[in-house]
C-alpha cells in the first residue's frame, strides 16, 4: 500500500483511570524497543508544551508524565499513530527520525485545524519507532485553551477529519490519497492492539527509579562494561533462559546481579525482600535452620527472575548490534579481520559513511534501511577492497583454491566475494557505530534501563512477600518443610480441639 496511515482514539476524562492510562502510554511510546532515543537520554520523545512556540526534545520524562497526568484530569488527550509502508519510507527517508520531525513540523497544524484546536493552544508529545517495514510516530495531543475541545464527535465527522489529515500529510508522501485497503486496516488494527496491551501493563510504578538520575550515577560506567561483556560473550546456541545458561556464563551474570543488588539505590528494597522472607518463615514457626533454607531458596528464585530480566536486555542489545554466528569459513573471516581500523578510517568513503549515519542511535539492522547510509557503506567496502592490492591478491588466491573441483566455479567465486564483503561490512559498521558514539550511548541507556527493570521486579516481589507475611497464620499455613508424620500429628491435635476443617486449613500436600 502507499501513503500515510492515520489512526487515533482517546480515553474519556470522566474515567478516573484515564490519567494513569495516559501516563503509562507515554512511558510505553517513549521507551519501548525500537524507539529512537534522544541523545543522552534513556527515552525518545519530543513535543510542544504549554507556553512554547516550537517543538523541542523532552529532557525529563518524569516531568513530562506529571504534566500529562495533570492535563488528563481536566482535558481530553488524544492518541494518534501515523505510519508509512516500507516503499514510501525508503523513498522519503522516513527511517530517519529527523525526517519525521521535519514532516511533523510541516503538518501537525493540519491535525489541530481539523480538530478545531487553535494553533497557540495545540500541545503534544511525539515519539518515533523504527519498526521494520512500517516506521511510524506516536502522538499524544490536547487542547490547552481556556475552553478545551469537547470529547463527543459523530463518527461521520471523525472519519472526515481523519481523511483530511491523511490527505494533508500525503502531500509530502504521494500524489494520490491513501488507498483504504484491507492491508492498511489490518496493520493499523494490529498497532492499536499492541498499544492497548501495553496500557494494561504496569509500565512504570510510582516507586520506579528516575532514569535521568541513573544515567549520571558514578557506578554506571562499570556496570555498563559488565553488561557489555555479557553481550559480547552471549552464547550463540542454546536457550538463553537463566536456568539453561552455560555455568561459566551464568557465573558472570550472577556477578553482575551481585553488583546491581549492592547498589545503594537497589540495596534497600533487596533488604526488604529478605526481611519479609525471614518473617514469613518465622510466621510458619519452622525454626532457624528452615528459615535459612527458605532464604536460600528465595534468593535462588530471585536470581532466576532477575537473570531472565537481564537476559531480555542482553538479547535486545545483541539484536541491535546484529550479532550472529559467522556465515563464512574461518580463513575468510581471518582475512577480513586483517583490515584494521586505521585502514578503514583512511578511506575518504569512511568519512562520507560516518556523515550519513543518523544523529540518533538506531539498531544496526535498521541502518541498512536508510538509502544514503547503505550507499555510502557499499562505497566504503568497495574502496577498501579495490584500493588495497595486497588484500585483493589474498582474496583472489583464496578464491582460486576454493573453486578447484567446484561444479560451478563462477557461482562459488561470487558467493565467496559476497561473504567477504559482508564480513568487511560488519567490521566497518562496528567501527562507525563506535565513532558515532552509538556504543557509549547504548551502554549507558541500556544499563540504566536494566537497573529500572531489576528495581521494578524486586519492588513487586518484595510487596508480594510482605503481603504474604501480613496474611500469614501458623494454624492456616503449615509449611511444606514439615515432615508428613509431623503434619499428621498436628492435624490430630487440631481435630481434638475442634478447630480444624478441611476447607480452612490451607495445608499444602
Amino acid at each position: 500500500m502507499s501513503g500515510i496511515v492515520f489512526k487515533q482514539r482517546f480515553n474519556p476524562v470522566s474515567n478516573e483511570k484515564t490519567p494513569g492510562l495516559n501516563v503509562r502510554h507515554l512511558q510505553y511510546i517513549s521507551t519501548r524497543p525500537g524507539t529512537v532515543y534522544n541523545r543522552g537520554c534513556g527515552f525518545g520523545l519530543w513535543g510542544r508544551l504549554p507556553g512554547e512556540r516550537q517543538p523541542e526534545d523532552i529532557q525529563n520524562l518524569d516531568a513530562a508524565k506529571e504534566l500529562l497526568r495533570e492535563v488528563s484530569q481536566r482535558r481530553t488527550v488524544y492518541r494518534a499513530v501515523i505510519s508509512v509502508g516500507a516503499k514510501d519510507a525508503e523513498q522519503n527517508g522516513l527511517y530517519d527520525r529527523a525526517a519525521w520531525e521535519r514532516l511533523a513540523r510541516q503538518h501537525m497544524a493540519a491535525i489541530a485545524k481539523q480538530m478545531g484546536i487553535a494553533d497557540k493552544d495545540f500541545c503534544y508529545f511525539v515519539s518515533m519507532h523504527q519498526a521494520r517495514g512500517h516506521p511510524h510516530i506516536h502522538i499524544m495531543y490536547w487542547d490547552n485553551g481556556d475552553q478545551p475541545h469537547p470529547e463527543f464527535m459523530p463518527k461521520e465527522r471523525f472519519e472526515r477529519i481523519a481523511e483530511a489529515v491523511r490527505a494533508d500529510w500525503n502531500r509530502d508522501i504521494c500524489a494520490e490519497e491513501i488507498n483504504k485497503s484491507r492491508e492498511a486496516q489490518s496493520e493499523s488494527s494490529k498497532e492499536l492492539r499492541t498499544q492497548l496491551q501495553a496500557m494494561c501493563l504496569e509500565a512504570n510504578p510510582a516507586k520506579a527509579l528516575d532514569l535521568q538520575r541513573l544515567i549520571l550515577l558514578p557506578g554506571l560506567p562499570g556496570l555498563a562494561n559488565d553488561l557489555w561483556k555479557l553481550v559480547e560473550e552471549l552464547p550463540l546456541r542454546g536457550s538463553l533462559k537463566y536456568r539453561y545458561l552455560p555455568p561459566e556464563y551464568k557465573g558472570r551474570l550472577n556477578a553482575f546481579l551481585d553488583k546491581v543488588l549492592d547498589m545503594p539505590e537497589v540495596k534497600g528494597v533487596y533488604g526488604q525482600y529478605l526481611t519479609a522472607t525471614d518473617a514469613l518463615s518465622a510466621g510458619y514457626g519452622n525454626g532457624e535452620e528452615t528459615t535459612a533454607e527458605n532464604r536460600e531458596k528465595a534468593v535462588q528464585k530471585l536470581y532466576t527472575q532477575l537473570g531472565n530480566e537481564v537476559m531480555d536486555a542482553v538479547r535486545e542489545i545483541a539484536s541491535d548490534l546484529e550479532r550472529s554466528p559467522p556465515d563464512t569459513l574461518p580463513e575468510l573471516l581471518k582475512l577480513a579481520e586483517s583490515i584494521t581500523p586505521e585502514m578503514l578510517r583512511a578511506q575518504p568513503a569512511y568519512r562520507a559513511a560516518l556523515q550519513a549515519m543518523p544523529t540518533e542511535r538506531v539498531p544496526t539492522a535498521q541502518l541498512y534501511e536508510i538509502p544514503a547510509f547503505r550507499n555510502e557503506l557499499h562505497n566504503l567496502v568497495d574502496s577498501v577492497i579495490r584500493h588495497n592490492p595486497t588484500l585483493r591478491g589474498k582474496l583472489n588466491g583464496f578464491i582460486r583454491q576454493a573453486v578447484q573441483g567446484s561444479e560451478d566455479p563462477a557461482q562459488t567465486g561470487r558467493e565467496i566475494r559476497a561473504a567477504f564483503s559482508r564480513a568487511v561490512r560488519n567490521q566497518a559498521v562496528s567501527l562507525l557505530r563506535a565513532d558515532a558514539g552509538y556504543d557509549v550511548e547504548m551502554q549507558r541507556t541500556a544499563t540504566a534501563n536494566v537497573l529500572q527493570a531489576v528495581f521494578r521486579l524486586l519492588s513487586q516481589l518484595s510487596s508480594q512477600r510482605q503481603a504474604q507475611v501480613r496474611q500469614c497464620n501458623p494454624r492456616r499455613g503449615l509449611s511444606r518443610q514439615r515432615s508428613s508424620e509431623e503434619r499428621k500429628n498436628i492435624r490430630a491435635k487440631m481435630r481434638q480441639r475442634g478447630s480444624w476443617s478441611q476447607d480452612s486449613t490451607g495445608i499444602e500436600p
